[in-house]
């Protein structure tokens, strides 16, 4: 059985360094840090051989039980390094598992062959930037049925790529494929709960996010195996908060003299009538508006997120909305999500209050309960409804309330293209929730006096 070994030549035996660091030796810290070659053992079959790897390494950042460098504490080339004495180990093992078969050693000159060989393949590999090996990835990436990435997740990893960019700016170290490991992506996780504060949903996406690049790589091999499970997240289910009926009926009418509240308004309700992500509102056009025998307009389309065929019927509220804007280029005036949500913030603070001949519409300053989770700890607080105010309420909006008036849970999932049957489930729960309270309100002791002596 052959044993094979890395070690440091010249390094300081224990038993000396422990003295040194009795005697609080000055120079110790000196021969730490001095560069030490690194050297290949191969021992087997009453044989012993040894080369030089042609790599250097200070006692200090040399793993000697591990026999690799820490990467801790070298982290400019210590992942690169690893690699490479991992990709050599594993060939001369490979090679001399040969040469057992055969009745030989290994011969020295053999050695030299395969360290020549890593070391081009290496250099072939480490030629290609950290943004070559990324845009490789977004172009050649699949999704899990076979098809390309959508608009909205290149926007994630473009995202993620920017913030990996701004984490190696403050930990001081060059952002390269060769230095992801584990302890890589355990500080990224970090930096992005206690430096950019972000919520543990957000570190979620983006760790994923990080993971799938990460084993896209481990595949073609410009990254060693990892056990990713090492670093977990967590995802948590966020409120669901909707506009009734009666508030989205009011909120239709309201008379508004501001142009770009009045087109944000528009949009948003239209989105309330229909139950489709803005993505696929922001992509609309004349020609996905069709007519069927019956006379009656639907929106026929294909989702941006999935790919999906979606047919939805297009309501009267929604017609009037369409028809106002039938002169201009487009079906209706979208802008940028990020933009439609800060002014859906502003258009739901400004109805809070009574206008000329209008009065305010009711609940949209409502506290409102907003449940957080940061690095694992619940956070509550309370912020008026219109804060929490979204693209995402007026598809939950449609959903719901399509549910409490009495459409069947297999049409509303067909048009709201839902495939997950525990996210639609809370739609459901919630829906029926709210029948259960009608229907008890409605039966209340209070309320049956009111009716008998109302007869």
């Amino acid at each position: 059985m052959v044993t094979i070994n890395y070690y440091l030549k010249g390094a300081i035996s224990d038993k000396t360094l422990n003295q040194l660091r009795k005697e609080k030796n000055a120079g110790i810290t000196t021969m730490l840090n001095n560069p030490l070659q690194v050297f290949l053992k191969v021992s087997g079959l009453g044989k012993r051989i040894q080369i030089y790897t042609k790599r250097r390494i200070s006692q200090y950042e040399w793993n000697k039980e591990k026999q690799q460098v820490d990467t801790r504490k070298n982290k400019i080339n210590g992942t690169e390094i690893n690699s490479w004495l991992n990709s050599l180990k594993e060939a001369v093992i490979k090679q001399n598992s040969k040469n057992e078969s055969a009745g030989i050693s290994t011969k020295i000159e053999e050695l030299h062959q395969l360290m020549d060989s890593i070391t081009v393949s290496a250099a072939k590999k480490q030629d290609q930037s950290f943004e070559t090996h990324f845009e490789r990835f977004l172009i050649e990436h699949k999704t899990g049925d076979g098809h390309t990435k959508k608009r909205a997740t290149i926007q994630k990893y473009n995202a993620l790529h920017k913030h990996l960019i701004t984490f190696c700016k403050k930990k001081r170290i060059r952002l390269q494929l060769e230095a992801i490991d584990i302890h890589f992506l355990t500080d990224f996780k970090d930096y992005l709960v206690n430096e950019k504060k972000f919520g543990d949903n957000t570190v979620t996406k983006y760790i994923k996010a990080l993971k799938t690049f990460i084993r896209f790589n481990i595949n073609g091999e410009f990254i060693k195996p990892l056990n990713l499970s090492e670093v977990k997240t967590s995802e948590k289910e966020g409120e669901i908060y909707i506009l009734s009926l009666k508030q989205l009926v009011q909120l239709q009418e309201f008379k508004l003299d501001n142009k770009r509240l009045e087109q944000c308004r528009d949009v948003f309700c239209f989105q309330c009538w229909t139950g489709q992500r803005y993505s696929d509102i922001e992509a609309m056009r004349r020609e996905d508006i069709k007519v069927n025998d019956r006379g009656e307009e639907f929106w026929d389309f294909h989702t941006i997120k999935t790919g999906d065929n979606i047919k939805v019927p297009i309501l009267e509220y929604a017609d009037k909305i369409l028809k106002k804007y039938i002169h201009d280029e487009r079906p209706l005036p979208v802008m940028s999500n990020q933009k439609q949500n800060d002014y859906l913030k502003e258009l739901g603070k400004l109805v809070c209050n009574d206008a000329d001949h209008q009065k305010k519409i009711s609940g949209f300053d409502k506290k409102t309960k907003v449940i957080e989770f940061h690095d694992g700890k619940r956070k509550e607080s309370y912020v008026p409804f219109y804060e929490v105010l979204t693209t995402h309420v007026a598809r939950k909006s449609y959903i719901t309330n399509s549910l409490i008036i009495g459409v069947p849970e297999r049409v509303v999932k067909d048009v709201s293209g839902h495939k997950s049957e525990k996210d639609f489930r809370r739609y459901v729960n919630l829906a029926s929730s709210y029948i259960d309270n009608t229907i008890r309100n409605s039966f209340s002791t209070e309320n049956i006096k009111r009716l008998i002596e109302g007869a």
